[in-house]
């Protein structure tokens, strides 16, 4: 008997720090489901730095709303006889829910880190391109000609030919990076719809579990009644 009140007294406690906790958390207006966040931006859909922004805005919120209904669950399990089942369903469910959009906030921090290279790499080609006017500039300045020197057509000639050699090569490199950057939000875009699919199989089969735990607690019930 001193056992069962120590357990109910233990549970009641629980139960009201749970509910203080829930009182002081601020409700997030129309926050969006996982679900809802899920199908807004698909694998690859991050096409902008204001999108991808709004994205890692959206997923804030929605983990700001799984933990919100986690400690919501929890509380619901107190009063429940078998609450350790229910604690640890409730804990699978945040898992799973975080992990459904943790890819979302992947794939955007990755598109801002590649903006962030390839305007960092547009200002620098900029300056490249201004240094070589300027130069220009200079080396049309005539200068006295002497013996055994290169005319200088040859060496308007040499310097155009030096400028295409590096123009061509700085292109290159710009194209190289691009590839880089498509291939890695190949692969991240890849890895997110494996996540989605892993996710909601998991969905999937947590139902059939819920489905299975309450055919046989109802075979339970039954037998009892018609004892």
């Amino acid at each position: 008997m001193k056992s069962f009140l120590k357990i109910m007294t233990s549970a009641s406690f629980m139960l009201l720090s749970a509910s203080a906790l829930a009182q002081d958390t601020p409700p997030t207006a129309s926050a969006p489901s996982v679900a809802e966040v899920v199908q807004s931006y698909p694998a690859g859909s991050i096409q902008s730095t204001e999108s991808a922004d709004e994205a890692i805005k959206t997923v804030a919120e929605a983990r700001a709303q799984i933990e919100k209904r986690h400690l919501e669950d929890r509380q619901a399990c107190y009063p429940k006889f078998f609450t350790t089942a229910c604690l640890d369903k409730a804990t699978e469910r945040r898992r799973q829910d975080m992990a459904a959009v943790r890819p979302i906030e992947l794939e955007a921090n990755s598109y801002i880190r590649h903006a962030r290279v390839a305007e960092r790499d547009r200002r620098l080609e900029e300056a490249a391109k201004e240094r070589e006017a300027k130069n220009a500039t200079r080396s049309s300045v005539p200068v006295p000609q002497i013996n055994d020197t290169p005319s200088a057509s040859d060496v308007s000639d040499a310097q155009r030919a030096a400028r295409a050699q590096a123009h061509a090569e700085k292109n290159a490199e710009r194209a190289q990076r691009e590839r880089e950057r498509h291939a890695s939000a190949t692969a991240d875009a890849q890895k997110r719809a494996e996540n989605v699919e892993r996710y909601e199989e998991k969905q999937r089969e947590s139902l059939e579990r819920q489905k299975e735990v309450e055919r046989r607690k109802a075979e339970r019930e039954g037998r009892k009644t018609a004892q």
